[in-house]
């Protein structure tokens, strides 16, 4: 039994000012635990510490190149943080509005915010299902990270495995083989995993831009997708979904 609270990085990365209402809510669901907060933009940086900073004045700011949509600035989080001081991560964004012509995900239909809204919700929709995901996590040791179960996704669907290179990427970081992870790339996670993408830097990373051509899902944004779920099961751990009731992967 943890004799202290347990200890939780959360990363914010805010690319959209006008969901910072929204994210704040949820970040307001956060207790049992100590929890530091780390928020990330880039060109927005200004107006975003302006808001941000009056709801969560002990939350830390950090500016980041507009690259890597949500993974390069999680990796700059990670970069900068003594993960050993910490027992979980939670990592957020902002996400867009999907488009009539793009409102599915593998199947899923994800029309408007929906997509974004589950991802959320499955860690941070109330007080009580934040602190039964954090109990989850401090119980059961074969779980490694929760999020929102219907987007568990396997990189043997879709030949991913080709599309992103992973056999690279997984040796670059001495990733096994492993293969789910969360799409959309919100979760409540163990930390120490997380000490693997330490080991290079981010801006040594060509992320090239955020334009539409990435929609591809070819770009570097997306290979980090994968990464951050494989790594939490290359360590043995499971997925759990926070989303209602709980079902391993």
């Amino acid at each position: 039994q943890r004799l202290r609270l347990p200890r939780v990085l959360v990363h914010l990365h805010v690319h959209y000012p006008d969901q910072i209402d929204f994210m704040l809510n949820a970040l307001a669901n956060i207790n049992g635990c100590e929890a530091e907060i780390c928020v990330t933009a880039s060109e927005n940086f200004k107006e975003v510490a302006d808001v941000v900073q009056s709801s969560l004045p002990d939350c830390r700011f950090i500016k980041v190149a507009n690259v890597g949509y949500d993974a390069y600035p999680f990796l700059k989080v990670l970069q900068v943080n003594n993960l050993s001081k910490f027992d979980y991560i939670i990592k957020l964004h902002t996400k867009n509005e999907r488009p009539e012509s793009r409102n599915t995900v593998y199947g899923i239909e994800v029309p408007g915010y929906k997509w974004r809204d589950d991802l959320v919700n499955a860690l941070l929709a109330s007080e009580e299902i934040f602190l039964r995901n954090l109990q989850r996590l401090e119980e059961d040791i074969s779980v490694g990270a929760i999020g929102a179960g219907k987007y568990l996704f396997s990189t043997l669907d879709n030949n991913e495995e080709e599309n992103y290179d992973l056999a690279k990427w997984r040796a670059a970081f001495n990733i096994d083989e492993s293969t789910h992870y969360f799409g959309g790339t919100m979760f409540m996670a163990r930390a120490y995993p997380f000490e693997r993408f330490k080991r290079g830097v981010p801006d040594d990373i060509d992320f090239g831009d955020n334009k539409p051509k990435s929609f591809a899902h070819k770009d570097k944004a997306h290979v980090f997708e994968r990464l951050f779920g494989l790594v939490i099961e290359s360590e043995g751990f499971k997925f759990l979904d926070g989303s209602n009731e709980y079902r391993t992967s």
